[in-house]
């Protein structure tokens, strides 16, 4: 059961808008087979709420967020073949390609002639909206390199010295068509691979990072953070000191749009992903007040937002990039890390 809405949002290179489509999926399990028998299926859709019934009862109830537009109605398999493709799979594996509809009505909902009964909690379904701030981090002082990166004379299938394997197999690989010049090298992360960059001393004031990345397009895809004192020598610390003990910014790409995670607000957009091509960001943190500004734009000059940090962390003392997501590659290059101080 999925509903699929667009929502529109300002563009931030310019004028106009962009549509980016979302979804709101729920899975239910069937007393039964499905196969062995003939079932009533049914939607019942208004301004406010969409309940989806099965056998007359109603199994998922959601409200609708922005879904107002005359609709039509499709009856199909929807067998994605692409996906099968994509997994060396074919048609064969399935247990069958066809279904049979015996009847279908269609009813235009003029007024409620009763209250139904047993109706589910309502899921609420707000659209996401990114969050404008004000900067929040002065750039005025020295800037102090503390570490800089390109990955372009590295060992291929390796990490550069003072990178280290937080999980799974990050690497040095070629650079893919449409970063940069796609001729260099450049920081690869698959599903779950974690790499960590801790600095010589912890930084307790302002710092600085820059560095050009690609997410996978409509995924989730790069979670960049500024890394606690922790255990490197303890296995279970490496792979989680991203989110564990004393936690700084949490920012991920997720989808359409960069997000920051706190306690209470939970996920919260703070800008437009530039999701499926090489982007440059900017990262300025000021640790003392625990807030950060982002910079966006092919100079990574461009104030675009900010936020919080997660946690209550008193000095950073290093950062870490993990592919969050489910599919795809991240890359990751050009990586700039500076202190600025008074």
């Amino acid at each position: 059961m999925t509903l699929h809405f667009f929502v529109e949002h300002p563009r931030e290179d310019g004028p106009g808008t962009d549509r980016a489509m979302f979804s709101r999926g729920k899975h239910w399990a069937a007393p039964m087979d499905l196969d062995d028998d003939y079932h009533l299926y049914g939607v019942e859709w208004d301004r406010d709420e969409i309940v989806w019934y099965f056998d007359g009862q109603p199994i998922r109830r959601l409200q609708n967020p922005n879904c107002h537009a005359p609709v039509d109605i499709r009856l199909s398999t929807v067998i994605h073949t692409r996906t099968l493709e994509k997994d060396g799979l074919g048609l064969g594996v399935m247990d069958g390609v066809r279904m049979s509809v015996d009847w279908v009505r269609a009813y235009r909902k003029v007024r409620g002639l009763r209250e139904p009964t047993g109706l589910p909690e309502l899921e609420r379904c707000t659209p996401p909206r990114v969050e404008k701030r004000a900067s929040q981090v002065s750039l005025a002082g020295h800037w102090t390199p503390l570490h800089e990166e390109n990955f372009d004379n590295r060992k291929l299938g390796q990490l550069p010295s003072g990178w280290e394997i937080g999980d799974g197999q990050p690497r040095v690989v070629k650079a893919p068509n449409g970063m940069g010049t796609g001729k260099g090298n450049v920081l690869a992360l698959a599903p779950g691979d974690y790499v960590f960059l801790l600095f010589d001393k912890p930084v307790a004031d302002r710092l600085d990072v820059r560095f050009d990345y690609v997410t996978p397009k409509g995924k989730d895809g790069l979670l960049f953070v500024t890394l606690g004192s922790f255990d490197r020598e303890d296995p279970k610390l490496r792979k989680t000191s991203y989110y564990t003990g004393d936690i700084g910014p949490y920012i991920h790409w997720r989808k359409h749009f960069v997000d920051y995670y706190t306690e209470t607000v939970k996920w919260q957009p703070f800008a437009r992903s530039g999701e499926g091509e090489s982007a440059r960001a900017r990262f300025t943190f000021d640790v003392a007040k625990r807030v950060f500004d982002y910079y966006a734009g092919s100079d990574g000059q461009t104030f675009r937002s900010g936020g919080p940090f997660r946690g209550t962390q008193k000095a950073a003392h290093g950062i870490g990039f993990r592919h969050r997501g489910t599919s795809g590659t991240v890359y990751v290059d050009r990586v700039r890390i500076g202190r600025v101080e008074e």
